[in-house]
C-alpha cells in the first residue's frame, strides 16, 4: 500500500555471471512489487552497473542484452542494449513512456550476455519509477 500518490520506487536486481559463461545463458530475476489490488506500478528508467569479481568497474566493453518481462510479455518486444547504458556517464537510460506493472502481474528483469564472458562479471540494474493509486 503506498504512503503517498504516487510512492517513488528503486527496484534492485544482481545478476552474477561465471567466468566462462557461454554466450545466451541468461540469467532472470524476479522483482516482487508488492502493490494492492488498486495500484499500478510505473518503471520510467533503469541503471546498469557492470563490476569485476572486485566490484571495479570495467574498462573493456562486453556486450550485455537487457529484457523487461511484465506478465507473459517482454516490454518493448527487443531487448535493450546495456552495454551503451554501463559506459555512459550518467548509467540510466530513460524510457519515452513507462512500463505499468498491473496487480499480480510479475516482473521479471532478463540479462543475456552476447558473447563468451571472460571473467566473473557482475551486474547491477536498478529500476526507477513509481507506485500509483488507479484512478477511474
Amino acid at each position: 500500500m503506498v504512503n503517498q500518490d504516487p510512492q517513488p520506487e528503486v527496484f534492485d536486481s544482481e545478476f552474477t555471471f561465471a567466468a566462462a559463461a557461454g554466450a545466451n545463458t541468461s540469467i532472470t530475476n524476479t522483482i516482487y512489487t508488492l502493490q494492492g489490488q488498486n495500484e499500478e506500478v510505473r518503471i520510467y528508467a533503469f541503471t546498469a552497473q557492470v563490476t569485476d569479481a572486485n566490484d571495479a568497474a570495467y574498462t573493456l566493453m562486453f556486450d550485455y542484452d537487457m529484457e523487461l518481462v511484465v506478465g507473459a510479455n517482454t516490454v518493448p518486444s527487443n531487448p535493450f542494449d546495456i552495454s551503451w547504458v554501463s559506459q555512459s556517464d550518467e548509467l540510466t537510460c530513460a524510457f519515452t513512456v513507462p512500463v505499468v506493472v498491473k496487480f499480480k502481474q510479475p516482473l521479471q528483469v532478463r540479462i543475456i550476455p552476447r558473447t563468451a564472458v571472460p571473467a566473473e562479471t557482475n551486474i547491477r540494474i536498478q529500476l526507477i519509477g513509481e507506485t500509483g493509486v488507479i484512478k477511474v
